[in-house]
């Protein structure tokens, strides 16, 4: 990964709490000993390396400030890619992407903030209704009755449902101070039904130190009752297929190229879908999404040849949908699809052939730029070849061979 792997282009709007949690996540992974980044920190970085008008290079900012956490950084190749375009893209914040400027610096003090407040108040004992159940919580919590533990399961900043052992108290029936307790209020299971014993099972798999008894002010991590009880039904629910919603709603923010290649070979959405979630992608990220055409049109020569063998799609709609994907891919007419590119170019001859029939061949790209390609092509055979120029010339009236009419 060089430096000039690493693009500026504004985005339409920046996810602070995204890239925040971005940055720090990385940072916490190369030691960083503190919870949560500090300002003072960030403050005391960019003072050391601000020029004399008070900016920082937004690079230098983030190579800076890795090597605070790990001396053996030494350039911007041994970055972590989402945590450098998630700190530079915040010196989007001022309109300039190459510089991290004091307004900058202030917004990310600002961010930074919220983000901590925000994180340390997920940290707390979740909320019950009036009827005793726990708000917001996933459904494997059973809570039978309003006796229930809810209110003392917590949730950490990994997602991670825990609670805290309670001291012995025979008078409290929601307390948490034994595995029957711990069974019934948590889960709303008796500790000595089939379900209860599979529970606790896997308590003690999940909390070694569990196996000695519940010690006061212990912490318990608790598990997936669904996932322990009924796995079947996860698995099923795990199988069942995206819907295009669930794409859209993903796509709604920034999303790495792994994401683009799953819905691009999703066979369960239309070339249509997949052309509008690739304009939502292109949107969130210009450059990644480019980057990603540039070097796989898979995506679109499928669609291409699928669309020219069906007789539902007019010239105008191929044409639109080739229009709107070169526009999404950057306008680069080098398709990077290896050998399938022969079968792009035979399905643009059957094109011509259904442009020609109803007199439409003016709308398509010129025949001496395809028999360019199809003389060029290395995946075709000289039969192929004259084959095709043949059927160019008798479907648009160009003696492509000769490059006229």
């Amino acid at each position: 990964m060089g430096a000039s792997d690493f693009g500026t282009n504004s985005m339409p709007e920046i996810d602070f709490n995204k890239r925040i949690s971005q940055v720090n996540d990385y940072l916490k992974g190369k030691g960083m000993e503190a919870e949560y980044l500090s300002n003072e920190e960030a403050v005391s970085v960019f003072n050391e390396i601000a020029d004399s008008n008070g900016d920082v290079d937004a690079q230098d900012f983030a190579l800076a400030l890795a090597q605070q956490y790990d001396s053996s950084i030494k350039d911007i190749d041994d970055l972590d890619k989402d945590y450098y375009y998630a700190l530079t893209g915040i010196a989007f914040a001022d309109g300039d992407g190459n510089s991290f400027s004091l307004e900058d610096l202030e917004l990310f003090q600002k961010e930074v903030e919220k983000y901590t407040e925000e994180k340390q108040q997920e940290n707390t004992s979740a909320t019950r209704n009036d009827n005793g159940v726990l708000e917001n919580a996933p459904e494997y919590f059973k809570q039978r009755s309003s006796t229930t533990a809810s209110d003392r399961i917590k949730v950490d900043n990994n997602g991670t449902y825990y609670v805290v052992a309670d001291a012995f108290n025979k008078n409290k029936s929601d307390n948490i101070d034994c595995y029957s307790r711990l069974i019934t209020n948590v889960y709303g299971y008796s500790y000595d039904s089939e379900e209860g014993k599979k529970l606790m099972d896997a308590l003690l798999k999940a909390n070694p130190d569990l196996e000695n008894g519940m010690q006061v002010g212990e912490r318990i991590n608790l598990v997936n009752a669904q996932e322990i009880l009924n796995p079947e039904s996860v698995q099923d629910k795990n199988d069942e297929p995206k819907t295009f919603e669930d794409y859209s709603s993903e796509f709604d923010s920034e999303i790495e190229d792994d994401a683009l290649n799953t819905m691009l070979n999703d066979d369960n959405l239309s070339n249509e879908e997949k052309m509008e979630l690739l304009t939502k992608a292109k949107t969130n990220n210009p450059e990644m999404v480019e980057k990603y055409l540039q070097n796989d049109d898979t995506f679109y020569v499928n669609a291409f040849i699928d669309m020219v063998a069906n007789s539902e799609y007019s010239i105008d709609d191929i044409v639109s949908f080739s229009d709107n994907y070169n526009e999404i891919q950057g306008d680069n007419k080098s398709l990077n699809v290896g050998s399938l590119y022969a079968d792009f170019l035979k399905s643009y001859v059957s094109l011509y052939e259904k442009a020609g029939e109803s007199d439409e061949v003016d709308k398509l790209e010129k025949p001496t730029y395809i028999a360019k390609n199809i003389e060029q092509s290395s995946h075709l055979s000289e039969d192929e070849k004259t084959e095709l120029l043949r059927r160019i010339a008798l479907a648009t009236g160009y003696m492509v061979h000769l490059g006229r009419r």
